[in-house]
């Protein structure tokens, strides 16, 4: 008897917090390296309008979390751009150099890859989730299998069904959280 009622006491809280796909359960981890900086200036080398405006709503949105300042500029520590490579399975990637004592980034390039961002199924929504995906690796900000989060690993399942498996195209509170 005593043994149900704690089986029960446990199983409810537990199926409960489960059954909610949008409340999570820890802040959105950090990765190898940060900015160094609350305010950053950023070099935007999108090859046409379009993947301009891309990185500067990516940017914007992480700018008004308040944890984060980024600015355009000339100087090339931070450069956002598109290219396109085809033998790869990257539809946006983020590299960074940076010292591994300070984890303080000293170059970080941020991509989109036009040969996969240009096919039908990459939509508008899309490719702006991929852009903010990007620019929260350049804040600091690692994956997550928690699906509350732009820093979910994938843009699409792997069912081959090409459904958006990003929801969210913004910093959720879980990436704020980190943020802070």
């Amino acid at each position: 008897m005593i043994m149900k009622k704690v089986i029960q006491k446990l199983i409810l809280p537990t199926f409960l917090l489960l059954a909610m796909p949008h409340e999570s359960i820890a802040a959105t981890p950090t990765g190898a390296y940060h900015l160094g900086e609350s305010k950053s200036t950023y070099y935007n080398d999108g090859t046409n309008s379009t993947y301009k405006d891309y990185w500067t709503n990516a940017v914007s949105l992480f700018n008004a979390t308040k944890s984060v300042s980024l600015s355009t500029g000339t100087v090339n520590n931070i450069r956002l751009g598109n290219k396109n490579v085809s033998d790869v399975t990257w539809d946006g990637i983020t590299e960074a150099t940076y010292s591994t004592s300070t984890g303080a980034a000293t170059s970080i390039r941020g991509w989109l890859n036009t040969y996969f961002t240009t096919q039908a199924h990459y939509t508008t929504s899309i490719i702006k989730g991929i852009a903010t995906h990007e620019v929260g690796h350049i804040t600091g900000l690692a994956h997550t299998s928690s699906l509350p989060s732009v820093m979910y690993p994938s843009s699409f399942t792997n069912n081959g069904t090409n459904t958006p498996a990003r929801n969210y195209t913004w910093p959720t509170t879980d990436d704020k959280e980190t943020l802070k």
